[in-house]
């Protein structure tokens, strides 16, 4: 969908040059400290989950998390490999 907003933006921006006309309006591209600041939360909690599962796998050894965790990169890279993200269709 943004991909379809881009092209019409950039083609109005084309004609209006051509037609010396004015460029189209552009939506205010700004991002909050609040919305940063929540990102980063969330962010944060993820990133000290994986780490602790990657210290389980690597100092404590625990294999059974191990094979868990490799099973659900397995079960990802299949689904993903359903799909094509160059024009996003199924296979």
């Amino acid at each position: 969908m943004s991909c379809c907003f881009s092209s019409l933006f950039f083609f109005w921006a084309k004609a209006a040059n051509l037609l010396n006309r004015p460029l189209p309006p552009l939506p205010d591209l700004e991002i909050s400290k609040e919305t940063i600041a929540r990102v980063a939360d969330a962010l944060q909690i993820w990133l000290n989950l994986a780490l602790f599962v990657a210290h389980d796998i690597a100092i404590e050894k625990n294999f059974l998390l191990c094979l868990q965790v490799v099973g659900v990169l397995w079960v990802i890279s299949y689904i993903g490999s359903l799909f094509n993200f160059l024009n996003f269709d199924l296979y």
